[in-house]
Formats: C-alpha cells, structure tokens, sequence
C-alpha cells in the first residue's frame, strides 16, 4: 500500500519574487552548462544556484561540493526569499503542451504533489521501469548531506480509469497560485490544495494501486540512502521527514502523457560489419528505403520521411537506420519469432513487443555483435544517445558516428508493464516529456524542520 500525507512546503514567497518564470529551472540532470549560465542571467535566485551549486554541470560527482548551496539556502530562508506554508496540505501542477509531430495535439496534464512514504524500490507499492547509475546517486547524496533538501519531485504515474483524485479536486480548484508560459510554448499553473476531503480521497485511491516512477529513479535511491544515514544519527525524531519523499503523481488515464525517443548512436564499427548489415537485416526485417539528398535541406526530407515510414508502423516492431549513403532505411520486424530464436530467447515476455528492448537485442548485440555494457558507460562509450533525430543524421555524415538507429516512442502501456513484471527496461529506454520543473515546491530534510507538522 502506498502511504501519502500533505506536507508543509517550504516556496518562494510573491514578496521576493515577482516572476516564478526567472526562479524555476528544468531537472538538473536535462541541463547543459549553456542553459545553466542562461538560468543563473535570469535571477540572483534561480533554483539551479541550489540544485547544481556553483560549479560546472559537467563537473565529475567526486570533485563536486555544495557548501554554497547549503549557505544559500540558508540565506534565502532567513531573509523570506523562501518561507514555508502554514499548515500541510497538498498541491496540484499542471502543464499544458503541444504534442510534438505527428500528433501535435493540445495537452493538459495534472497531478498532485504529495508526501509519499519511502519504500525499498520495487519491493512494495513504488515501481522502477529502468535501472540506475553510481555517479549520480553520488553527486545527490553530497547535495543532500549538504543542504538537507529536495529541490524538485520525483514524477511518477498510477492507472485509475476512474479518475477518482481528479473528480474530487476540481471543484476545489480556484484561481491558480501563480501561471505562465514559457520559451518552450509551455504553460505552468500551480495550486495550494488545502482540503481534507480530497486528501482523504487521494490517500484511499493510492492505497489500492502501484506507483510507478516516470523519472527521478536516481534521486529515489539517493533518498533511501539519506533516510538510512539520519536514521542512524537522529533515531529518536517522529514523524521524520526523511521517511517520505515528495512525488508528483499523474493519472495515466488522461493520456496526457508524452514519452519521446532516445535514439541510438554508433561510434565505430568494422567496415566489414556496416557492409553486411544491410543484408543481414534483410534476413529479419521488410526494409523501405528513403532518398537522402546532398546538404541539410535534402538530410532534413529524409528524415522527415523516414520517421513518417515509422509512424505508420508504430503498432509494430520497426526502427530506421542511416549509415552515410545515398538513402536511409526504414525496418519492420518480419519473423519476430525466429529474430527471438536467433538473438534473445531469454528476453522476459514483458519486453517482448517492447521496441527498444528488441532493437538492444536483435540489431545492436545481435547484428551488429556490439556487446557494450550501457549501465557501466551510460552512452559513453560505443553508444550513445541522441534526442534529435535531424542531428542523428549530421553525426553520421560529418564522421562523429558510423550508424544512425531511429526507434519509435515507448508507450506508457510498455511502462507501466514491464514494472509491473518487475522488469527493467534499456538505459534511456523512456524520456518523458516535458519535465516538470525544479523549484515548485522545496521538501526541507532538517530533523527540526516543520515539514511534517
């Protein structure tokens, strides 16, 4: 059973902060060093000053210190900058967005942000869908230890076709706590959700069903790891903020929910092997091949046409690769079962019709015989991961890799079984979007804190 409870959270305060625009910034780990100095240009209070301290976004975990961070805080909570609700309760975020192409629909998604009780991951009521990495539980647990305080949410999602929570608050919505929208076309709406009756529901409702973490699986197991260590030195404090975690928690029912692709990149590859790939593919795979035209106009065609091809195919197993000639390919799965046979007989059912998982297996190791570890190089190595699916094809042709491999989104109906078959999926197999932002919220840590009063 899932335990959530409101908490009192600690919020930038209307009298310092006039625009929540300048103060709130992405994830700390989608921000390049780029975006940081553009954050930190916006406001002298920006949430990145906390999140990722003064130092380069590319800075290695064991170097990184967040002694600034800690004195930051310290003085945005002591001059009013930031300052705390007056009693717990719970609080409602929305974002609303267009669907990137083909769908380029209007989207409003909604979720509460609660206090969630701590759980072994996997082992009760919280689901992972991906594994993690050491360095980044390593750079948050300094964070924490430092500044004993969460930033941002862990977002996560539950099914409920009912859409009970839903039903229950909108009434109680009135006008949003602050709104705007952003560079991205975005918009962002807030409100304080201070009602028994809908927390009372909310409680009930997530009682009777999983929770499966969408993004922040680092950030979780970093908590756990701050909740063992306090508990040591502070056995006596109850209720204790570190039990719990604060999530932003999404109905996957409203199916406004966006998971975009991490396509897969090939540094180097045996010459002999790209010569062969084409025929070995057609072994397996219908190939339809698209036109790539000389210079970025005729590059951008291609491949506007080959992710057409996939879309059509999306209820299908189906990639598209491109390897610097004259054309790029479209391939559909043809003998899935033998594919199978061939290169992943062991494959757990639940990842089974799962792209991604097919694409590791049956093209990358099996194909093409690249037996890189992605949990231990993280894109890194051999592999690695590129969003755009236009530049994917400029790495290729300007030497930076050898092959280009495009794969459709993963649905969130793949997320949600592969958790709950207790599966992982591939690194960087999901990348939901957008990201809600860091600094809506701030989860104070300290023993005598009052965030649980």
């Amino acid at each position: 059973m899932a335990e959530i409870r409101p908490f009192r959270g600690l919020r930038y305060q209307k009298s310092s902060v006039a625009d929540m625009s300048a103060v709130l910034a992405p994830p700390y780990d989608v921000i390049s060093e780029a975006q940081r100095q553009e954050l930190l240009a916006r406001s002298e209070h920006n949430i990145v000053r906390l999140d990722l301290g003064d130092q380069p976004v590319d800075t290695p975990a064991d170097r990184r210190s967040y002694v600034s961070s800690a004195v930051l805080l310290e003085q945005w909570r002591s001059t009013g900058v930031l300052d705390y609700d007056r009693r717990s309760t719970l609080y409602v975020y929305e974002q609303v967005y267009q669907a990137p192409p083909p769908h380029n629909d209007v989207l409003r998604r909604r979720g509460i942000i609660a206090a969630v009780k701590l759980e072994p991951l996997g082992q009760g009521s919280v689901l992972p869908h991906e594994g993690t990495l050491a360095e980044p539980k390593t750079d948050r647990l300094k964070l924490f230890s430092q500044v004993q305080c969460a930033f941002s949410q862990i977002f996560a999602i539950y099914e409920d076709p009912d859409r009970t929570i839903e039903e229950a608050a909108r009434p109680r919505l009135g006008s949003p706590e602050w709104g705007f929208t952003d560079e991205f076309g975005i918009t962002h709406r807030f409100w304080v959700l201070d009602d028994p009756d809908v927390l009372a529901v909310a409680q009930r409702t997530l009682a009777e069903r999983p929770i499966i973490i969408a993004d922040g699986h680092h950030r979780y197991e970093t908590h756990l790891a701050y909740r063992d260590l306090m508990r040591q030195q502070h056995p006596d404090v109850s209720p204790a903020p570190w039990d719990y975690i604060t999530m932003f928690l999404c109905n996957t029912a409203h199916r406004s929910l966006t998971i975009l692709p991490a396509h897969r990149m090939i540094r180097r590859l045996p010459a002999e092997l790209l010569e062969s790939f084409e025929r070995d593919a057609a072994e397996l795979f219908d190939l339809h091949c698209v036109a790539v035209r000389r210079g970025p106009q005729g590059r951008e065609r291609a491949v506007d046409q080959l992710l057409e091809q996939m879309a059509r195919k999306s209820n299908e197993t189906v990639f598209g690769a491109y390897w610097g000639r004259s054309y790029a390919v479209a391939l559909r799965l043809r003998d899935k079962k033998r594919a199978l046979g061939l290169y992943c007989p062991e494959l757990p059912p639940a990842k089974r019709n799962l792209g991604v998982a097919l694409l590791h297996s049956i093209v990358i190791q099996g194909l093409l015989r690249e037996t890189e570890d992605l949990a231990r190089t993280s894109g890194r190595g051999n592999i690695y991961f590129e969003r755009d699916p236009y530049q994917c094809f400029a790495d290729v042709d300007e030497g930076r890799a050898a092959l280009a491999l495009l794969c459709n989104p993963t649905r969130v109906e793949d997320v949600v079984r592969v958790a709950m078959a207790g599966e992982r999926m591939p690194q960087k197999g999901t990348y939901f979007w957008p990201k809600p932002l860091s600094g809506l919220v701030l989860y104070d840590l300290r023993p005598d804190a009052p965030t649980l009063a």
